[in-house]
């Protein structure tokens, strides 16, 4: 899910993965097991040169140009990522 608040040249971006990819680990009892939420990597595209204003753990940007910037975040356990974003102007 992605929740985009537009404030001018910034924005609010809020993302979160609600499938906590749980993995069922079966016991030799024959009972089954839930094991921790398993960590993905997701990745947000933005039009534009945008920068972090406020570093959140687990969101980091890995590429950025003048046409496009490409936020990478750690999807686990449902959590919500909220960043600031600001817009470079070159």
């Amino acid at each position: 899910m992605l929740m985009i608040k537009d404030k001018g040249n910034e924005k609010i971006l809020s993302v979160a993965d609600p499938d906590l990819r749980l993995v069922k680990n079966p016991k030799n009892d024959g009972k089954s097991d839930i094991e921790p939420s398993e960590m993905k990597k997701m990745y947000v595209t933005l039009r534009g040169k945008w920068s972090i204003k406020d570093s959140v753990e687990g969101v980091k940007i890995i590429q950025k140009d003048s046409s496009l910037t490409v936020i990478e975040y750690n999807a686990v356990d449902g959590k919500n990522f909220e960043v600031m974003l600001s817009q470079d102007i070159d």
